[in-house]
């Protein structure tokens, strides 16, 4: 705990967040036009509300398009705010500016102060967000602020409203105030090994974090050090959640960890023949890891659900069982050239949670972990081997798997007297896993 706890707080990781301001303005009357100017439909501001050429419209897909834009005095800072109504019935409600040589996929962050009225406060006040249908920030009827990340598509920077469309249609005010908008590069991966993370505020995951399915964690934390869930699922069956949840890990320093709901449907595989069931958490690309290196992941984890079912992996082999009392566990691994690092989880036939916090990734110097994959059970030969892999022990040998560094099964054999013909497989580092005498031990080999 002691070793965790510290190397928590000295990490040695460079993730800067590299940013360049594109737009900034609180809507006063040195680049807007006065108070009362206003734009009906989806008609363009320019030379009616505004005179900076940036803001374009207030777009809608179909329908009545009678959304409005005001200037306002009722402001958070200065004299001056934007007052948007959606009205009832019009689609996909979106803030666009001018078109320009943005390139789709950008990241991009938006700083805001705004308030909604009651109707807004009514519909639940998640109203607004960079994303279409993703709205995490709660307005109230007081001016706050908010910070969100989103991408830029259709070459335009554009802010999404919720669709006012339920029974009663009613319409809603939103005012919009003290907004920049900025470029952001993503963040530096280049990290001096160990690197952590503990899913707190000061790690930048707020306690709207919410991300369903594969979708890329960089709109919700773009300084996270992981990527996404993936699965091997079509796409309607990855419907799991990571969420953050008040429920850190007693003794973490902190209060927040992160939940995932898993989907049993998420380990069916999408038709591909020869796939592996797969759902991991994935990190973004760590540039010093080093392909054939060992490695390790170390981490707190927990589950709400039955004790022992629910597991975890860093190779998608030799699954860890999960307690429902916060446990430590250690998670080596083979470094990829992809230089990912990843927290698989076990299928189990249903549903079920996993709760992590304090996650460290270092070098693999410890010895009992390191026995894992050099164990002195069994002997392999030639190494590298090019046709044939012989397997060598004293003891009964039961089975044998032989896995690539990702952790995909690419052979299995019960009978390795006349050796295993590996010729078929692709070059580059593996995983021999050995059944001897009931003991799983493993090896790693080159093919060549």
């Amino acid at each position: 705990m002691k070793k965790i706890f510290t190397l928590f707080v000295s990490a040695l990781v460079t993730m800067s967040m590299h940013s360049q301001t594109i737009w900034e303005g609180s809507f006063e009357p040195t680049t807007w036009y006065a108070i009362g100017s206003s734009v009906n439909g989806v008609t363009s501001w320019n030379t009616k509300i505004t005179d900076d050429a940036y803001w374009n419209t207030i777009w809608c897909d179909k329908n009545s398009r009678d959304n409005s834009v005001t200037i306002t005095d009722d402001a958070n800072t200065g004299a001056q705010a934007l007052e948007i109504q959606i009205n009832r019935n019009n689609l996909n409600n979106r803030m666009r500016s001018a078109a320009s040589d943005y390139t789709n996929g950008d990241l991009i962050k938006i700083t805001y102060s705004a308030k909604t009225d009651a109707a807004g406060v009514a519909r639940g006040g998640k109203l607004m967000g960079l994303t279409k249908g993703v709205f995490t920030n709660k307005l109230t009827t007081s001016y706050q602020q908010f910070v969100e990340y989103g991408l830029i598509a259709n070459g335009r920077v554009q802010i999404w409203f919720l669709n006012a469309t339920d029974a009663d249609g009613q319409a809603y005010k939103i005012w919009l105030d003290d907004v920049k908008i900025e470029y952001q590069a993503g963040p530096d991966m280049s990290v001096s090994l160990p690197v952590t993370d503990g899913f707190e505020n000061a790690d930048n995951y707020q306690s709207s974090f919410n991300v369903v399915g594969q979708t890329s964690w960089v709109t919700s934390n773009p300084s996270s050090i992981w990527k996404d869930i993936f699965s091997t699922a079509a796409s309607g069956d990855k419907t799991y959640v990571s969420s953050i949840v008040s429920d850190g890990r007693p003794g973490s320093g902190g209060s927040q960890c992160m939940k995932f709901d898993i989907k049993d449907a998420a380990f069916t595989p999408d038709d591909i023949i020869n796939d592996v069931p797969t759902v991991k958490l994935r990190s973004n690309a760590l540039d010093n890891i080093i392909e054939g290196n060992n490695y390790v992941i170390r981490l707190w984890a927990k589950t709400t659900d039955a004790p022992g079912e629910a597991a975890i992996s860093a190779t998608n082999i030799d699954f860890q069982p999960i307690t429902n009392t916060w446990t430590e566990y250690e998670l080596p691994y083979v470094g990829l050239a992809s230089k990912l690092a990843q927290i698989c989880f076990k299928g189990i036939g249903k549903d079920y949670n996993v709760l992590i916090d304090d996650v460290t990734i270092e070098v693999n110097s410890s010895t009992a972990i390191n026995d894992l994959f050099e164990s002195s059970t069994f002997a392999i030969y030639p190494n590298p081997a090019s046709s044939k892999l012989f397997i060598q022990s004293e003891e009964t040998i039961n089975g044998v798997e032989i896995y690539s560094i990702a952790g995909q099964k690419v052979l299995e054999s019960f009978n390795v007297t006349n050796g295993l013909d590996i010729s078929n497989l692709s070059n580059g580092l593996y995983i021999v896993s050995a059944t001897i005498n009931g003991k799983t031990v493993q090896k790693k080999f080159t093919k060549q």
